[in-house]
């Protein structure tokens, strides 16, 4: 099968206990695999008793098991390890750099609440990825009929990104649905056009607000075969349908259920947001420049100065946000310090250039951005969504990250156009951004990337 390019799995992981589930598991995972072009790996989690040659005998075991489950062993890697499991699959998934990890439930009958309170309950609670649970009543992947739940919330919006995904590559009929509370149907009807227009093919919407006592009814006339549902969330609980949120749905779901959770940049976002609201307009546009208050006045009468960057950030008051969101204390953690901002221009646009070790010179040079105001026309897609009036964006022409103090390695090679590895602070930075672009009255961020590397971690 071609792997279709919109499914961004690239390594699934598939513990396996030797049960009827966990054939079925490595089933649908090979089908999965074989679909988004992934890796495949399982695990199986032995006991402390067992000996250095009984984890070899194990490991020939489970990869037996994998080869008549469907899985090619040529293509496989076996891994065997012991202790907790739940702790076993989250630590092996991180180390692996799994994207996806496909649990199979249910695997002994009678015994649900022991199994559900177990392994998949730990993992569920402790697992940074999206988990994909299933037992052997599931229907087979790819999926037809592809149900989202939906939530205001960090990890709901990361499970749209793997819907809008599924709705790219396996064209499947969407029903977007939503608790039984009032806000619901507005938030799915917007949600229901962006699909529609981000896709461009014909693709099936429904939007549907199901009350808590018809919702596995609905679901089951709608041939539901897969929910998908964020999860993971501070607080987490699905109001008026479901008192015990995700375990609740992976108990009693007749169908596979994805559940995501939020990532690193949404718990950047959240606190970035909290800390930049404290932030007032005369301590960002501080600068230990001579003419600082001819500066701010300049800028508001042509929103420009030559020292204050987008005419609204002082050298000094962004030195002091970026310090108060945390960035200083973890270049600090990497032995970087003394920090010295620069403000000017490059090509007629605004530059920002961030050193260390209390001088500005190329060797201490680690972050530069050259940005500007700008305006574009919306893409097509957009435009059905937005209208076709030009946008009013934050443009970054140049962003530079960079640790000169560290040398590339064998494992970690230059990419293209490095002269030193990154700083690690990529997403961090990126919220600079949107926080930028959002004080600023932007529509939104505009960037051309320099090389291809580049896009990817856009």
């Amino acid at each position: 099968m071609k792997p279709l390019k919109g499914l961004r799995f690239r390594r699934l992981l598939v513990p396996v206990d030797f049960s009827a589930g966990a054939a079925r598991a490595v089933e649908a995972a090979v089908r999965l695999a074989e679909t988004s072009g992934a890796d495949l790996s399982t695990l199986h989690v032995a006991g402390p008793e067992v000996s250095e040659g009984g984890m070899d005998a194990l490991s020939q075991a489970v990869r037996e098991f994998s080869r008549r489950s469907g899985a090619m062993s040529a293509g496989i890697q076996v891994i065997v390890g012991q202790g907790d499991p739940a702790a076993e699959i989250v630590v092996t998934a991180r180390r692996i750099h799994a994207d996806l990890v496909v649990l199979p439930t249910r695997s002994r009958p009678h015994r649900v609440a022991s199994v559900i309170g177990s392994t998949a309950r730990g993992v569920l609670r402790l697992c940074r990825l999206p988990v994909l649970t299933l037992d052997t009543r599931a229907p087979m992947l790819p999926p037809r009929h592809v149900t989202w739940l939906c939530f205001d919330s960090a990890a709901g919006r990361r499970a749209f990104d793997l819907v809008r995904s599924l709705a790219l590559t396996c064209r499947p009929d969407l029903l977007l649905v939503a608790p039984d509370q009032p806000a619901g149907a507005d938030d799915l009807e917007e949600s229901g056009r962006y699909l529609q227009a981000f896709a461009g093919i014909e693709l099936r919407v429904e939007t549907q607000v199901l009350p808590a006592a018809t919702f596995w009814s609905r679901l089951a006339e709608l041939e539901t075969d897969l929910l998908v549902v964020g999860r993971n969330d501070a607080g987490q609980r699905i109001p008026h349908l479901l008192s015990d949120g995700v375990r609740h749905l992976v108990r009693r779901a007749p169908f596979p259920v994805l559940s995501v959770p939020s990532s690193r940049i949404d718990e950047i976002d959240t606190a970035f947001h909290a800390v930049s609201r404290t932030f007032t307009q005369s301590e960002l546009s501080r600068s230990s420049h001579e003419t600082a208050e001819a500066d701010q006045v300049m800028a508001e009468l042509t929103g420009t100065s030559p020292h204050l960057l987008l005419g609204t950030y002082g050298d000094l008051g962004l030195l002091d946000a970026v310090d108060r969101l945390g960035l200083l204390s973890l270049l600090r953690q990497k032995g970087l310090d003394r920090f010295v901002v620069r403000i000017g221009q490059r090509g007629g646009r605004d530059r920002v250039q961030l050193y260390h070790g209390g001088v500005a010179t190329p060797e201490t040079l680690l972050v530069e951005v050259v940005e500007h105001i700008s305006s574009i026309e919306p893409p097509a897609w957009m435009a059905k969504l937005v209208g076709s009036d030009p946008l009013r964006v934050l443009e970054l022409e140049w962003v530079l990250l960079q640790n000169p103090q560290q040398q590339f390695s064998a494992d970690r090679p230059p990419l293209p156009g490095q002269k030193s590895p990154g700083l690690g602070i990529g997403y961090e930075v990126a919220e600079l951004f949107v926080l930028a672009a959002e004080r600023l009255g932007c529509d939104g961020l505009w960037n051309t990337p320099q090389h291809y590397h580049n896009a990817r971690l856009y």
